[in-house]
């Protein structure tokens, strides 16, 4: 059993899972580690003790910090614990009596999937979870910012499943919800609308080999991404400077990758894409800047 599974019980304050989940959107995936399993305990402990009137209030809570967990372990690569925290998220997420947590935590478990590299199952899930929640005409902006999600998710999977048609239908479609939404939001800890859009537009051009397309996705980021979440914001900057790489641009991609790495370093430790950015331009870079050998040493590559 992960250490964060583990079965101590101590008391948590109500706002505690969305204090991690502040923990986790940072990059500071060391520190979300480090505070999640005390959290878990006591909410276990109280979701195992509570009267059933309390029950769902507490299912929302303690599914809401077993979800920033398995988030949290995906990012460390503890592929299996991240699973078995998110799929009992999922459970748990069910007595909520929220349907769009519902389905928006299967959204999470989708994601998982794919980076798995389980394209056909993450889409198939996301799908399904979508369908359990189509908004109407009157739909409120959370109900939509759930939706989108899902759709922008199942656009990501189509692209890395090589699905060139069916990753554009979902990302158009999305992007349609987006304007629907028409600004930024974080519902249920999950960002969405018109910067998300493009941050993810960019990320499946990437994934389909169209560098020229996310270059040109990416160049519609509303105030310059600022509505991003820091881990979302460098994740990014770090898709931008890859396919700057592959257009033939180094001198376009070491200012990018060294923002997001100098912005979380943590999570830049935690993450292949800097460090292969970082290599290809250590090999492909005829002069090596001091701030590409700075980059190197903080990364650990060669």
């Amino acid at each position: 059993m992960h250490p964060m599974m583990s079965n101590r019980a101590t008391l948590t304050p109500p706002s505690a899972p969305r204090s991690t989940w502040g923990i986790y959107w940072s990059g500071d995936h060391d520190a979300a580690a480090a505070a999640l399993p005390n959290l878990i305990y006591g909410l276990r402990a109280g979701y195992a003790t509570a009267n059933l009137p309390d029950k769902p209030a507490l299912a929302y809570a303690l599914s809401r910090t077993l979800w920033a967990a398995g988030s949290t372990l995906m990012h460390l690569r503890h592929n299996d614990a991240a699973s078995a925290a998110t799929r009992w998220a999922v459970r748990l997420a069910a007595e909520s009596n929220d349907p769009w947590m519902h389905a928006t935590v299967q959204g999470s478990l989708a994601w998982q999937l794919m980076v798995s590299g389980r394209y056909t199952e993450s889409l198939r899930l996301t799908d399904r979870a979508a369908a359990s929640i189509e908004p109407d005409g009157s739909a409120p902006a959370s109900h939509l910012s759930a939706y989108g999600s899902l759709l922008m998710q199942s656009g990501n999977a189509a692209a890395r499943a090589g699905n060139r048609a069916a990753a554009h239908d979902y990302l158009d479609a999305a992007a349609e919800v987006a304007q629907r939404v028409g600004e930024d939001r974080n519902d249920y800890s999950t960002t969405f609308g018109p910067s998300l859009i493009a941050m993810q537009a960019a990320d499946v051009h990437i994934a389909l080999g169209d560098y020229d397309r996310a270059v040109r996705a990416a160049a519609t980021m509303p105030n310059q991404g600022a509505a991003l979440p820091t881990m979302a914001g460098c994740r990014h900057l770090a898709d931008r400077a890859l396919a700057h790489l592959r257009l033939g641009q180094p001198e376009n991609a070491l200012p990018l990758v060294a923002t997001a790495v100098q912005s979380s370093p943590n999570w830049a430790k935690h993450q292949q894409l800097p460090k292969v950015v970082t290599r290809e331009l250590l090999h492909t870079t005829k002069q090596r800047s001091p701030v590409l050998r700075n980059l190197a040493t903080t990364l650990g590559v060669s």
